[in-house]
């Protein structure tokens, strides 16, 4: 795939001057970012259209040892189970440094797969935030998922899975903007090596029947290319974290 923009073409730039300043000038990011920059990852009714591979998509990088870990889970067999490896610094941003992002694993083959990841991050698995369906009750004396964790050393806690705050939230840690020619955020990031829940995250869309909501999407068959189940577990781990407050500049009052 080779890209070209507007600055290849200078037939049209000669023939039409205004042209490179009109889609400059157009209002809505998401559409000035596929016009004038040509970004791929834009789709019809996105729903984090703040998401930017150029910001949050970050080169791995030795985690400093006193950051803090912390995780998330989304359980699922016919679905994809996924697992987040979060780490945070001494600002509060944070990071995504590893997912497992697969279908069709039972419980011990999970608990096998976290190991082996927290092993090569050089870490003990950290305490994952999961749905609640980790805990429903299966037949009489059988043990919930969470408990079967337990056993393999694995702990887990119940996530906050408000769906539309949870969302807001997620939003306001992608949040970047430029004042006075500095870019101020965002406060999450993810490296390159969580392309399930990059793609995941950039395929969502907004809910017809509520525009607050993503649109719930299953999984077809176990693909880990469809589904939202890598957004549901992004959502866990940031509802873990401290909301932020998104500085409001002052009105000028010039004008009075």
């Amino acid at each position: 795939f080779i890209l070209a923009k507007v600055e290849d073409n200078p037939k049209l730039m000669e023939n039409d001057p205004g042209y490179l300043r009109r889609l400059e000038s157009e209002p809505n990011e998401a559409l000035r970012r596929a016009h004038r920059h040509g970004d791929p990852d834009i789709v019809a009714g996105q729903y984090f259209t703040e998401l930017n591979r150029a910001v949050h998509v970050v080169k791995p990088f030795q985690i400093p040892a006193y950051w803090r870990w912390f995780g998330s889970y989304d359980y699922g067999f016919n679905h994809p189970s996924v697992w987040h490896f979060w780490a945070s610094d001494e600002d509060g941003n944070v990071y995504l440094v590893a997912e497992i992002y697969k279908a069709g694993m039972f419980i011990e083959h999970q608990a096998k797969a976290v190991f082996e990841t927290a092993t090569r991050l050089g870490i003990k698995p950290p305490l994952f935030s999961a749905g609640h369906d980790c805990w429903a009750t299966k037949k009489a004396g059988d043990p919930t998922i969470a408990e079967d964790f337990v056993k393999r050393k694995i702990i887990l806690t119940k996530a906050n899975i408000q769906r539309v705050l949870g969302w807001k939230h997620v939003r306001e840690y992608l949040h970047h903007e430029i004042k006075s020619e500095k870019r101020v955020g965002p406060r999450v990031f993810m490296f390159d090596t969580c392309p399930m829940t990059i793609n995941c995250l950039q395929r969502m869309v907004h809910d017809p029947n509520n525009a607050e909501d993503v649109l719930k999407v299953d999984s077809s068959n176990g693909d880990v290319e469809s589904g939202d189940d890598g957004a549901d577990c992004f959502r866990y781990g940031l509802m873990s974290r401290p909301p932020i407050a998104i500085p409001v500049e002052s009105p000028t009052l010039d004008r009075y």
